[in-house]
């Protein structure tokens, strides 16, 4: 866990993310939270809830698991000055029991500042099971149980009907969009252009390497503008503004930091440096544009995070080298 959350941050660091929201897993998950402390990463994390329906060695009790839950809460939410946050994180609803999900919102109550994340609405199949067992579809079902509201980001929500819709606008639920592992996993088109008309905050996501291989967020501006356009048949619809403020504001608002997302006065220092000493940058007409439909993440020179470079041209503050050799080292070892 320890490697796996180095490896994830140092890739982000490295790719011009200052900001995550990240799900953890049900065990070790003061690993990578130390490892976010370590790497100067911004982060709003969680251990994972799954007490039903879940594979061998991750399924646990529900009160142990917010117990624990709990347990991080006191020990990091608020650390490194604000930096690092608490998300309740249950994996999504087929995989939690309705006790964990209200007692997850129950737990977000109790301590000021932390919010909610989950899963909701990624593919039919899971849609149909949550259907079979509370006669609700998947946002209607999270609503019941306290899982919507301007302290909640739901993952993908690409399958959701007009009454879902509403109440995702109603309740002000952020909704993370992840277009190469939607596309990956053939779970579906997110109807991103329709959320936003609805003024439903949409950010970015990866959904983790597992199902897209890659944590470069200038990739997922450029497949969230294209997917929409295919979708829409529009080639003006999620225009290169839109892509890129989804990857900013949006995301530092839904993952609940304030003054983030933005170079203006008074805001947190979060500045990412590129180049464009390359034969693919050249001309750049429209530095937007470019961002979002020509830069790739190992464009980037140093990134910055509340006014200190956490990565400068391969310097990072942990050894990165160590961490990749650690990390191939044990992945030959696990895969055999």
């Amino acid at each position: 866990m320890r490697l796996a959350a180095e490896l994830g941050y140092l890739e982000c660091l490295e790719s011009g993310t200052t900001t995550v929201v990240d799900h953890l897993s049900v065990h070790h998950a003061d690993e990578a939270f130390q490892a976010a402390r370590e790497s100067g990463i911004r982060a709003r994390m969680g251990k994972v809830l799954m007490d039903s329906d879940s594979p061998d060695g991750l399924e646990e009790d529900t009160v142990r698991g917010l117990r624990d839950s709990e347990a991080l809460i006191r020990r990091h939410h608020g650390a490194e000055n604000g930096r690092i946050r608490y998300a309740v994180t249950p994996r999504f609803a087929v995989s939690c029991t309705e006790e964990c999900l209200r007692g997850a919102r129950d737990l977000a109550d109790a301590y000021e500042g932390v919010t909610l994340h989950t899963h909701a609405s990624e593919n039919e199949g899971e849609i149909a099971a949550v259907e079979t067992e509370t006669g609700m579809r998947n946002v209607h079902w999270l609503d019941e149980v306290g899982l919507t509201g301007e302290d909640v980001v739901l993952a993908h929500c690409v399958h959701t009907d007009e009454a879902e819709r509403a109440v995702l606008a109603d309740t002000g639920t952020h909704v993370c969009h992840c277009p190469s592992s939607n596309m990956k996993l053939a779970s579906g088109v997110a109807p991103v252009a329709d959320y936003l008309d609805r003024d439903i905050n949409v950010a970015l996501g990866n959904d983790g390497p597992p199902c897209n291989n890659t944590l470069d967020a200038f990739t997922e501006m450029r497949q969230a503008s294209l997917l929409g356009k295919v979708s829409d048949l529009d080639p003006t619809a999620i225009a290169a503004e839109t892509a890129f403020a989804m990857a900013t504001v949006n995301g530092a608002r839904a993952a609940g930091f304030e003054q983030v997302g933005k170079l203006t006065a008074g805001w947190k220092a979060d500045i990412v440096g590129m180049t464009t000493d390359l034969t693919r940058a050249t001309p750049v007409h429209d530095p937007l544009s470019h961002l979002v439909f020509a830069a790739h993440g190992g464009d980037v020179r140093f990134t910055m995070v509340d006014g200190e470079v956490r990565y400068d041209d391969g310097h990072v503050d942990i050894d990165a080298a160590a961490v990749r050799e650690h990390a191939q080292a044990y992945a030959e070892e696990l895969v055999g």
